[in-house]
């Protein structure tokens, strides 16, 4: 376009890039880390208490003298320090194997992903209550977490979905990771442009991690 309005006679237009020279990478990149995020905190939560039932682990630990709560509590914390050092080392292999610089902070980042941590943590307990072993578990995980990957964004914008895929990716809380993320990382933007986002997320995590705490205490 600059060279169709730099011949001789013309007006030079100059377009700046607000975001830099945004390739597919940096599009790609953050959409990642939120789905590796997610689909880590809702398996490994998930597939340990499954396996705890399955072979009967979780009915010794029962036994002793700690309570549901700190179960609870000791697994939630667990998958938030690996879940945020998983975030540290796909950020830095991005910047290191493909050149990925992220332009926003690390804070805003770490808050979005404790806040989609703990609603992973959530739907997992939620899905291994529902389940009798690793298999079945596996099975419902597949199943919930699976159309995730397709249809939120990770790949392509939503702006090039039919309207149907789009208002599926709008029930689905990955898609306000994603959008949360890019952001962040890719824009550069402050708390204010993910305000909606981050609601969104907390309720999130707030029904799924209540109703995983509740179910947990009832059936375990």
């Amino acid at each position: 376009m600059k060279q169709l309005f730099a011949e001789k006679g013309s007006v030079s237009l100059d377009i700046p890039n607000i975001y830099g020279d945004l390739e597919y990478l940096d599009f790609l990149i953050p959409a990642v880390i939120a789905l590796t995020i997610f689909m880590g905190s809702v398996a490994t939560t998930g597939s340990a208490i499954a396996g705890e039932k399955e072979d009967g682990t979780i009915v010794r630990i029962l036994m002793t003298p700690v309570s549901r709560r700190s179960v609870i509590l000791g697994k939630t914390i667990y998958q938030l320090i690996l879940q945020l050092a998983r975030a540290v080392v796909l950020i830095l292999a991005a910047y290191f194997l493909v050149g990925f610089h992220m332009n926003g902070s690390w804070l805003l980042v770490a808050l979005v992903l404790i806040i989609f941590t703990l609603g992973g943590v959530g739907m997992g307990i939620v899905m291994s209550t529902r389940a009798d072993d690793m298999e079945s578990f596996f099975q419902i995980n597949m199943l919930v977490t699976l159309p995730s990957m397709f249809v939120t964004g990770v790949f392509f914008p939503l702006s090039s979905v039919p309207d149907w895929m789009r208002y599926i990716a709008y029930l689905m809380p990955l898609t306000y990771a994603n959008d949360a993320m890019r952001t962040i990382m890719v824009k550069g933007q402050g708390l204010s442009a993910i305000s909606t986002d981050l609601i969104i997320l907390s309720l999130f995590a707030l029904v799924t991690f209540t109703a995983g705490v509740h179910l947990f205490r009832r059936e375990a």
